[in-house]
């Protein structure tokens, strides 16, 4: 979806990425480990799959958003 947007957009969104690229389908591949029988003993715990967006702690900006 980021992909459609103008490249000035695309670098809006990139600059405050500590890993400089967005994501791709790592994300999907964490969610089938989680699901599987391999991930059986994993309780409570939180996978931020952001690129180091949490912990890169930006403040979150409203004029950034795409949602209305």
């Amino acid at each position: 979806m980021v992909l459609t947007l103008p490249k000035e957009a695309q670098d809006v969104l990139m600059d405050p990425q500590p890993m400089h690229r967005f994501g791709t389908p790592e994300v999907a591949q964490a969610v089938i480990f989680l699901a599987s029988n391999n991930a059986s003993f994993i309780t409570g715990a939180i996978l931020s799959i952001d690129g180091g967006a949490t912990s890169n702690a930006q403040p979150y900006n409203p004029a950034l958003s795409t949602s209305n």
